[in-house]
């Protein structure tokens, strides 16, 4: 990509990023009546509070792509220390004016500790996005490592791994393993849906990994993967981990040397057949209808504010961002055009959601999240096209 178009594509994202970033600050939207006497008056009401760990860690999280996208906006001609602090302050100036409009908005609390982690967000995704920028062209000339050349693969890869954190952090209590782990133990053997949602999840990270290095490279990257990702499950976040995710990561990886044979189109191919029908049967079970109800969530994102002390479910939005971001890229990688599948994918899920209306109450949340992450997602990849993975001729034997 040339630098005009690097560029060209950078501003893109970065209105994009701003766009989801002050819808998800400001929504449900539910204004109230705030007496005041200047806006300087509603800074000065801030307090600093008292941040749960998850809480400060989503922060961070959510305002990294901002510095990312920032590093690439600003003149190059620029010093990276310059970089730096201006991305640093339009972190801070956009995390303080959406701290004093939430103000304004039902359920939400304003607070200095979240402006002093977006703050940090922001420092630590351009600091990334410098570090990323000026290793670019080795990068892309890389066979090891090429996580520049196709940065949606990248990001997916990463939301991946996202969707196994819980919603909280908790404690480190080393104590209190033995007895989840017996727990576990005594669970016995997992339902194969779960297990097969897993194992696809971890199949199509390697299909991702297959552009992002040599393939030679994805099973053992793969593996590593797991490993690091199961363990820190099964230690700290015990209290969310289940036996279906280490039988579905062991099932993908000995089934990864088998589909790293198919030719890339099939693979792709098959992986988003796949991945539709584990959608359709997750989405419809158990496949009883009866009254509709009336309970469609308009307002997308609302289902990802979560009750616990976080406020948002991160974990939940990275789950659906990589199974409906990887559900668009397999089939823009098998040949399909960007926002076609898009499109087609986002009514594919408001059909679901809407079936979902006739399934018992308790058994699904319908609401319009799903479709508007496909098209979000057909919206990056017509910015970003895959890139196609680089098959040497010792891999193809």
């Amino acid at each position: 990509m040339s630098e005009d178009s690097s560029k060209r594509t950078a501003r893109w994202m970065l209105g994009f990023i701003l766009l989801l970033m002050l819808y998800g600050s400001l929504q449900p939207f539910h204004l109230r009546h705030v007496d005041f006497d200047s806006p300087l008056d509603l800074v000065l009401r801030l307090r600093w509070g008292i941040s749960p760990p998850g809480d400060m860690f989503v922060n961070v999280l959510l305002y990294m792509p901002l510095g990312v996208a920032l590093a690439w906006v600003l003149p190059e001609r620029w010093p990276p220390g310059a970089r730096l602090g201006v991305a640093t302050a339009c972190g801070f100036a956009l995390s303080l004016a959406v701290e004093v409009a939430q103000w304004f908005i039902v359920t939400r609390v304003a607070s200095l500790a979240d402006v002093a982690m977006d703050t940090v967000g922001a420092f630590l995704g351009c600091a990334t996005g410098l570090t990323l920028r000026a290793g670019s062209a080795r990068l892309s000339r890389s066979e090891r490592v090429r996580v520049t050349q196709d940065p949606v693969a990248t990001g997916l890869v990463i939301a991946w791994l996202g969707s196994f954190l819980p919603a909280w952090l908790p404690r480190l209590a080393p104590l209190r393993w033995p007895a989840e782990w017996a727990a576990r133990a005594a669970a016995g053997w997992p339902g194969w849906p779960p297990v097969a949602m897993q194992a696809l999840g971890w199949l199509i990270a390697g299909a991702l990994l297959a552009v992002l290095t040599r393939p030679a490279y994805v099973w053992r990257l793969l593996a590593a993967l797991a490993a690091l990702v199961l363990a820190v499950r099964f230690t700290w976040f015990v209290h969310a981990a289940g036996n279906a995710e280490l039988v579905g990561a062991a099932l993908a990886l000995a089934l990864w040397p088998l589909a790293a044979r198919l030719p890339d189109r099939w693979l792709r191919g098959g992986l988003a057949a796949l991945l539709l029908l584990g959608l359709l049967y997750r989405g419809l079970a158990p496949f009883q209808f009866g009254p509709w109800r009336a309970d469609l969530h308009w307002v997308p994102f609302t289902d990802l504010v979560s009750h616990t002390s976080t406020g948002f479910n991160l974990p939940l939005l990275c789950g659906k961002a990589f199974t409906y971001g990887a559900l668009v890229w397999l089939v823009v990688a098998a040949g399909g055009r960007a926002w076609r599948a898009g499109l087609a994918i986002a009514a594919l899920l408001l059909a679901i959601e809407v079936l979902q209306l006739g399934t018992p109450p308790g058994e699904h949340v319908s609401t319009l999240t799903d479709p508007v992450i496909a098209l979000c997602a057909g919206f990056v990849l017509v910015l970003l096209p895959p890139a196609r993975p680089r098959r040497t001729a010792a891999s193809a034997g």
